[in-house]
């Protein structure tokens, strides 16, 4: 095997190693990725187990980018001059070879990916990523998440970049939104979804098993309430007999199959909650899904257990709900009746949603952190 090149010899060279993309359901992956793909000299490096699979859809859609985006090799030669990941299950499976290839590193320290507040092996594998002499830089997209890594010292504050919410594909839904079709505008019902994908049983964790009680409270009152479920979950998850043709369920969908989707639905409900995928695991806020919903013009309505809200005013751009399906339940019925308010309510939360997500307040600054380091 030929000796490891010398640091100053490696190709000025951005390598991202990542365990699920290529996959295109990963829309905030996808959206990142091939931006810098686009901007950078760059490869990605893949050790997802079903990579092939997913490469041929990913180079059907993006064939500009396919011979960059490669099968991880273990051991292989890191041969670039920042190596960068997302979440911190990536960036401490990449440690040892980085700090084996002295090759510098930043990564996006989402919620999730083994990332939890207050537990022993979250906390063990952030001391093994920060302590690292090869550690350069941190994105943070929560207000929790840069609150425990000071208070806990666990990285210095001006290695912590803060850059609220995740990359989405605010332009490609912009180019391809559909006419909407509004309620009590252009049609009698009232279409509610949900939209996540499963990790716990009956989906506690997104509050899967909530919406579905809050379904049936509302379906009682009246039968213009309609239920839309995206993601792996179906009628055989929690019983919906009593629903009968008023809940559809979609499964898994691409980002292709979203501009036509929202522009039919009025409202979506994430009563998400942390710490019940694991012991200090939480959500980001708001949830992907419900980031991408709002972009299209869908009312957004969400827990925010851990008090992340810094830039939507509830009421008036989001509504910030409890995980009480009564309490759940009453404040979406005083919307139904006032459907003018829902729809004022939605377009103002359209306009923050696309503001906030531009790729000039998200995708920017990202490509700044990593342009100070290849």
């Amino acid at each position: 095997m030929p000796a490891p090149k010398p640091e100053y010899e490696k190709d000025t060279k951005l390598i991202i190693v990542d365990d699920y993309f290529p996959n295109v359901i990963t829309s905030f992956r996808v959206q990142e990725f091939n931006y810098y793909l686009q901007r950078l000299n760059c490869e990605i490096y893949s050790f997802n187990p079903d990579f092939e699979e997913y490469w041929e859809e990913y180079a059907e859609l993006y064939p500009q980018f396919k011979d960059r985006v490669k099968r991880f090799i273990p051991e292989q030669d890191l041969n670039g001059s920042l190596v960068y990941t997302v979440f911190l299950a990536n960036t401490y499976k990449m440690l040892r070879l980085i700090e084996s290839e002295k090759v510098p590193f930043c990564f996006t320290l989402y919620a999730g990916g083994e990332f939890r507040l207050n537990d022993p092996e979250s906390d063990y594998k952030l001391l093994k990523v920060f302590n690292s002499p090869f550690f350069r830089k941190v994105i943070v997209t929560r207000q929790a998440t840069f609150d425990y890594l000071v208070y806990n010292d666990f990285c210095p504050v001006e290695k912590i970049v803060f850059i609220p919410g995740a990359v989405f594909p605010t332009d490609y839904y912009i180019k391809n939104m559909a006419p909407r079709r509004v309620f009590g505008e252009d049609k009698s019902s009232l279409d509610i979804c949900f939209v996540a994908l499963k990790y716990t049983p009956l989906g506690v964790d997104k509050g899967y098993d909530t919406f579905i009680k809050v379904a049936k409270k509302l379906s009682m009152f009246n039968p213009d309430i309609r239920f839309h479920v995206v993601g792996d979950f179906d009628r055989e998850e929690i019983d919906v007999e009593s629903l009968g043709n008023h809940i559809t369920f979609y499964g898994p969908q691409p980002t292709s199959f979203f501009p036509q989707f929202y522009a039919d639905m009025d409202l979506i409900l994430s009563p998400n909650l942390p710490f019940k995928l694991a012991p200090g695991a939480f959500d980001g806020f708001p949830t992907g899904a419900c980031t991408e919903a709002g972009i299209n013009g869908v009312a957004v309505f969400c827990t925010d257990i851990l008090n992340d809200n810094l830039d939507y005013k509830d009421g008036e751009e989001i509504v910030i709900i409890t995980p009480d399906p009564d309490d759940i339940a009453r404040k979406i019925m005083d919307y139904f009746c006032e459907p003018e308010k829902l729809a004022l309510l939605a377009r103002r939360g359209q306009a923050r949603f696309q503001e906030i997500n531009s790729y000039e307040k998200m995708l920017r600054p990202r490509l700044r952190v990593l342009t100070e380091y290849i």
